[in-house]
């Protein structure tokens, strides 16, 4: 091809391009003139929707929710009680226990390799104890060792006499009623209960 056609037909590619060229940029330009609006609120609400959503997530993750804290014990009290005087046994703990005290007992720990170590302790860790009187504890070896264990340690000990008595389960009660007032399950449960926890609250706020 001669070096004239050739300079000839890159002229007219270039003028095409250039043609091509000016003619996207104006129809940009027209587009941009007519449709301003659009690309002025678009950008604007897209940019106040992110800063509302970061400002509500921000707001739910730092805000406090209200969880209710557990309710911690009153005290806690170590039970005594010969196992056939188990029913009043529970019937105690289940009362204690709606009044938000933590009843401990030696049934928990029967498996314990130092069983009557971890008792001693759990005596001494009371706040209180309550021993259930009756003619089966006169041959409750466990029962007899706790009480005397809550003596030793001195602990605040409610009587309560339960089933049948015995003159030797009387006396008990008797004596342990001079510390402290025992409660006699044979007045009638709801009294008794009402008096059991009366005098259970009393001890147990002013330790």
């Amino acid at each position: 091809m001669k070096p004239l056609v050739k300079n000839i037909l890159y002229i007219f590619i270039t003028l095409i391009s250039c043609y091509v060229i000016f003619r996207g940029i104006s129809t940009l330009i027209v587009f941009l003139a007519e449709n301003w609006l659009v690309f002025i609120v678009l950008p604007l609400a897209v940019t106040i929707s992110v800063f509302i959503l970061g400002f509500l997530s921000t707001s739910y993750s730092n805000r406090s929710i209200n969880v209710p804290e557990e309710v911690k014990p009153k005290a806690q009290i170590f039970l005594i009680y010969a196992k056939e005087d188990f029913r009043d046994a529970m019937r105690i703990s289940s009362y204690l226990k709606e009044h938000n005290f933590k009843i401990i007992t030696h049934l928990e720990y029967a498996d314990e390799i130092d069983f009557r170590g971890k008792i001693d302790n759990l005596i001494t860790e009371s706040n209180l104890v309550v021993v259930l009187i009756s003619q089966n504890y006169e041959s409750s070896k466990i029962a007899k060792y706790e009480l005397d264990k809550a003596k030793t340690v001195g602990s605040n000990i409610i009587p309560v006499q339960v089933g049948l008595s015995s003159s030797m389960s009387s006396n008990l009660f008797e004596e342990l009623s001079k510390e402290t007032t025992g409660v006699d399950l044979s007045k009638g449960y709801i009294k008794s209960f009402e008096k059991l926890i009366n005098i259970t609250k009393s001890l147990t706020e002013a330790t």
